[in-house]
Parts: C-alpha cells; sequence; structure tokens
C-alpha cells in the first residue's frame, strides 16, 4: 500500500515516518517541503539496500529522491556497510559529526560522500538542521533538530543519559522522536550478562522507559508538543504495555500523542503541526 508522503503547498510542512527501530536495525525518513520545493532525509542507514528500497516503494519514492543522509552514530544498527557503493553510486552526501568523520570512513561510507555537521547547515528549501554530540559509549552519537518555517522536529536516539543541554536543544519542538529503550525491571530479570545489563544502564548506553518520560516531561514544559515517537524499543527487555502502563500512571496527558515504532514496521508518517489552543467566545 503506498502513503503518500504530505505535500508542502505555500504554507511549510514537515513529516516523519519511522521504516523501524531496534537494536537489529534504525531508518527514518523525513520530508519537507514548501512552495513546491521539498527535502528528503534519511536518518540513518541501519537496514539492507533490498529492504530500504522496498520501504521507500511503498510510500511512493526511490533511492534517488532522496537527498541527505544524516547519521547520528556508526554502529553496524545505524549504519550498514552494505551501503557503501550504492550511496557512491548516488552520490547522496552523508552527514555526520566531525569526531565520527573517520569511524565513517572505516565502515564503508565513500569519502566523496562524506559531509561534516559542525554546528548547522541549510539544506534545500529552507529546511534548517542543528545538530549537539551527547554521550554513547566510546564515540558518542548526535541529536539533531529540524526545523522549516515555524515547525521544529527533535531526533535524539541511543542516549544514555539526558544532559540539560540536550533539554535546551529540543526548546519549542512540535514533534519529538526520542529513544525508549527498556523496561529496567525486565533488563535487570533478563538473562543478559552482567556486563551488557550495565553497558546499557550505566549512562552511556541507552535510556529506559522511565528516563526516556522524564526526559519527554520537561521537553514538553519547554514547547507545544504535539506528536512524540519512541524509538529503539528492546525486543528482549521492553514492550509496547510496558511504555503504554507508565504513561496511563505517570503522564496520562501525552498518551494520545505517542507512536511506539518496532522493528519490523513503518510507522504512518507524522506530521509536525504546532497544537492549536481552543479559545472561549
Amino acid at each position: 500500500m503506498i502513503m503518500n508522503e504530505p505535500e508542502g503547498q505555500g504554507r511549510p510542512r514537515l513529516a516523519l515516518v519511522n521504516l523501524g527501530s531496534g537494536s537489529s536495525g534504525n531508518c527514518s525518513l523525513l520530508h519537507a517541503a514548501r512552495d513546491g520545493r521539498s527535502c528528503r532525509v534519511l536518518i540513518d542507514l541501519g537496514f539492507s539496500i533490498r529492504r530500504t528500497r522496498r520501504q521507500l516503494d511503498e510510500l511512493g519514492l526511490e533511492l534517488e529522491d532522496i537527498d541527505h543522509v544524516f547519521l547520528t552514530h556508526l554502529d553496524r544498527d545505524h549504519f550498514n556497510p552494505s551501503w557503501s557503493r550504492t550511496l557512491a553510486s548516488l552520490r547522496i552526501p552523508v552527514h555526520v559529526a566531525p569526531g565520527h568523520a573517520a569511524e565513517a570512513l572505516r565502515a564503508g561510507c565513500p569519502e566523496a560522500c562524506l559531509a561534516t555537521l559542525d554546528d548547522s547547515a541549510e539544506l534545500e528549501g529552507g529546511l534548517e538542521v542543528h545538530v549537539i554530540s551527547l554521550a554513547h559509549d566510546e564515540s558518542g552519537c548526535s541529536a539533531f533538530r529540524f526545523q522549516l518555517g515555524d515547525k521544529r522536529l527533535g531526533f535524539a536516539t541511543d542516549l544514555g543519559h539526558v544532559p540539560d543541554e540536550l533539554i535546551e536543544f529540543f526548546d519549542g519542538v512540535h514533534l519529538l522522536a526520542f529513544e525508549s529503550n527498556y523496561d529496567r525491571s525486565m533488563q535487570i530479570e533478563s538473562d543478559r550478562p552482567e556486563f551488557l545489563k550495565q553497558r546499557i544502564m550505566g549512562g552511556r548506553g541507552h535510556l529506559s522507559n522511565e528516563q526516556s518520560l522524564n526526559a519527554i516531561l520537561r521537553i514538553a514544559d519547554r514547547c507545544e508538543l504535539e506528536s512524540i515517537m519512541l524509538l529503539h524499543l528492546s525486543r528482549q527487555c521492553n514492550a509496547t504495555w510496558c511504555i503504554e502502563e507508565l504513561y496511563a500512571a505517570c503522564a496520562p496527558q501525552l498518551r494520545e500523542r505517542l507512536v511506539i515504532t518496532n522493528q519490523s514496521d513503518a510507522t504512518p508518517w507524522i506530521e509536525c503541526t504546532p497544537l492549536v489552543h481552543a479559545t472561549g467566545a
């Protein structure tokens, strides 16, 4: 089934679809459109080329329609080395933080495609992108804020912990894609080796559902947060029902805004739209 991407006739349109998220692969597609001009960005390339082509085809798109790639980091589930030849052939710019450039080349990113993003850039159609570097394992990761006109979208995964700088970085976003990796009890009680549990929970790995929600609540206090897309759920140590119960108990006001991703299926297009507050007569 083809799900058409939002069009941008006149007013800016900014939308996100997640093609799948988890430890076996991550990829999202952002579409910005305004005044007949558009820009399509893939965030991470963690799946095979065949799967990504198929999913783009279901959206009515081809790889040749992609204008840019932004990588949060170079772990295998966020950049699949099989993309090397295809990226070189299509000459799609691949944007990484300066500290990830050497690692990107070692992972197979073609040098001719590599572009480093220190702070911010302006892409086709006036799409602005800003980046912040965060702790994750040894080499860290990048979070992004995209802006088109008055629409703002935040994207962050594989965080480990949430510094105050990230909360401030996402000030004013309307759509937030944010990691919610594991349920703490499931993680502790799992049969995973102790060193892996410590890597995940030690402040440089991933966010628990509670850590994620606490950060989202802080961000929601600073902006008109219309939609929340939860990323990178662990298949072994998390479940949709865990998140739904947590939000029902601790943040019922956010439940209707949630989109929970999974490893296998794409989400619908989620449009970045500021909340409209009703006014009395």
